[in-house]
């Protein structure tokens, strides 16, 4: 199992590595789910900013009750990369190039 820890407005977050059922569970419980895909820009940002400041302790329990406008943002980018890196590596590492490649294949369609 993956971990790393995270200072995140002075408090150390160790960040874990979850099984995928445990991911399942967690997204139900952020009410996560294909809808938000339907969202506009506004009322996405409004869900990600709610998730952020109001649910942020569900995902990591030891933010509880912590005032996060004082946490700087790199900590805040840390957190989140630490999280993917822990629980979507794999994903990530297939995401990546397949988004690379379509990237070339569009700007190389584009100029024909």
């Amino acid at each position: 199992m993956r971990t790393k820890n995270v200072t995140v407005a002075g408090i150390e977050v160790t960040v874990r590595e979850r099984k995928i059922k445990e991911l399942k569970e967690l997204a139900i419980t952020l009410g996560i789910n294909q809808d938000l895909m339907k969202l506009g820009p506004s009322a996405l940002y409004d869900k990600a900013k709610d998730l952020f400041y109001n649910q942020i302790s569900v995902v990591f329990p030891e933010l509880k009750g912590t005032d996060l406008e004082e946490a700087y943002p790199s900590e805040l980018e840390e957190l989140v990369n630490a999280f993917l890196d822990a629980n979507f590596t794999g994903a990530k590492k297939v995401a990546i190039p397949l988004l690379s490649l379509a990237q070339r294949y569009l700007s190389s369609s584009q100029k024909n």
